[in-house]
This record gives C-alpha cells, structure tokens and sequence, in this order.
C-alpha cells in the first residue's frame, strides 16, 4: 500500500496525470465534433508536450516530492519530437505556430526585456489560451470545424480551464502575498476572487443552454454530461476552500478535467453502440 501511494505520489506530482488529461480533452474535442478517435500521434504529441511545458516549469523547484523533473522534461522532449514527425502532414500550421509562441512566451516571461506577458491577467490567459490551442483546435489537424458549435465549445472550454488556471492562483494567494508576487488572485483578494469564479460558473451554464438549443443539435447530447462535470466544478471549489493541500489541488481540481472527459466519452459510446 505505501509503495502503491508513492507510485500516485509521483504520477501526480510529476505531472503525468495533467498530461493524460490533456491527452484526453483532445479526444474528446475529436469526439464530438469529429465523432473519431485523433490519431495516436496526435495524442502522444499532446501527452508528451504537456508533460514537457509542466516539466521544464518545475525543474528548478526547490524540495520537489518528485525530483526527476530534469529527466522527465528530456523524454517528454524527445517524444513530443517523435509523435510530431507523425502527424507533421496533418498538423495545422498556424494552430502550432500560436501554440509554440504562447507557450514560450508564458514559460520564458520572466527572462524577457519587457514585463507585459509577467502581469497576472495576460499570463493567466496566455495559460489557458495554451490549453485550448492543445486540446480544442489541435487535434482537428488542417480542417478545424468552424461554425457555432465549436465556437461554443471552445468558449465553454476556456472558461472551464480558466477556472481551474485560478483556483490554483488562490490556492497560493497566501504564498504570493508574502513574496509579493502579483497574481489574479492577489488582486482581486480570495472573496472577490470565489465571486468571480461563481460568476464564470454561470457562464458556463449559460454556453450550455446555447449548444441545447443549436440547431445542429451536434453537441445537445453531451449536455449533461458538461453539466454533470460543472456540478463537479462547484463541489471541488467548495471543497478545496477548506483543503489546500498541492496534493489534493493536483488531484482533484486537474481530476476534473478527466472526468469531463470520462463522463463525454462514455457518453458518446452509449449513444453509438445502445
């Protein structure tokens, strides 16, 4: 059993977890509006660059509970690069060039001669605008499916990952405050800053009943379970208000993502095959 929670310990701690996560929001924007699986390389190249960006952004962590970021940031390097000659045919250009450039830009900030994309709202947006590059426009490759739905669905997804990008800017509101350190939630203080997200919430429900009444009806099966991982949302930030604990942050507020992705993909496959 300790040798179990160790293996966790390090799968989350390392930054696997959010990989697989990554990972499966990719295919579950394929799923949806695409209705296939994205290719293997395409999901290895995913896995293996989220591992990478969270890697070589921990590496200098001082005290790490998982001390091979260094080891790990090269692997996921080499297997990003191996998975891409996969898909270097298929791969949307302009999608990937957006994708190298804010991540670079949000990773090397505090390196640049300049100190616009160091303020606390253009990095929180630079993060999530990654994300959404990564696991809503990346997998469609060269033929995005523009229209409603998908504009929808993107915006319901910044929005859900700019939640969660916050929740961990409150979680170190106390930390940032003491090395003063400007974050989002350090300007908004931790009230305003929950009122905020509660606000974001109801957006997300708003963007729900809009895909319900599309008249493609493309993604009006899927509500409930976007909704059902909503709810989700509300139990998690109510529960970590409490517990803040990295572990835990790591753990369950990252878990939703994989459990949108549980509850979406099942869902698909229940509709194929009932």
């Amino acid at each position: 059993m300790p040798l179990l929670k160790k293996v966790l310990s390090f799968f989350v701690h390392g930054r696997f977890y959010i990989a697989v996560a990554a990972m499966l929001l990719a295919v579950q924007s394929s799923l949806l509006l695409r209705a296939q699986i994205p290719s293997i390389g395409l999901c290895a190249f995913v896995f293996c660059a989220t591992l990478f960006a969270y890697s070589i952004y921990y590496i200098d962590l001082k005290r790490p509970v998982y001390p091979y970021h260094k080891a790990t940031t090269i692997l996921a390097a080499i297997g990003a690069f191996i998975s891409f000659l996969f898909i270097v045919n298929d791969v949307h250009w302009g999608v990937l060039i957006l994708l190298c450039i804010y991540g670079g830009l949000y990773t090397f900030s505090r390196f640049l001669p300049f100190k616009l994309f160091t303020y606390s709202t253009v990095k929180i947006c630079l993060l999530t605008a990654v994300w959404i590059l990564a696991v809503v426009f990346l997998p469609f490759g060269k033929f995005i499916p523009l229209g409603i739905p998908f504009y929808l669905f993107a915006l319901h997804q910044f929005i859900f990952i700019f939640i969660l990008n916050f929740l961990f800017d409150i979680k170190d509101i106390e930390l940032d405050e003491k090395k003063e350190t400007s974050s989002l939630a350090t300007k908004f203080g931790e009230t305003n800053s929950y009122f905020f997200i509660s606000f974001l919430e109801i957006s997300l429900i708003i963007l729900l009943y809009f895909l319900m009444t599309d008249r493609s009806n493309l993604l009006s099966p899927y509500i409930v379970p976007l909704l059902i991982g909503n709810i989700a949302l509300t139990f998690s930030i109510r529960k970590t208000k409490t517990n803040r604990d990295i572990y835990n942050f790591l753990l369950y507020i990252d878990g939703l993502m994989i459990l949108q992705c549980a509850l979406v993909i099942f869902t698909f496959y229940a509709i194929r095959y009932a």
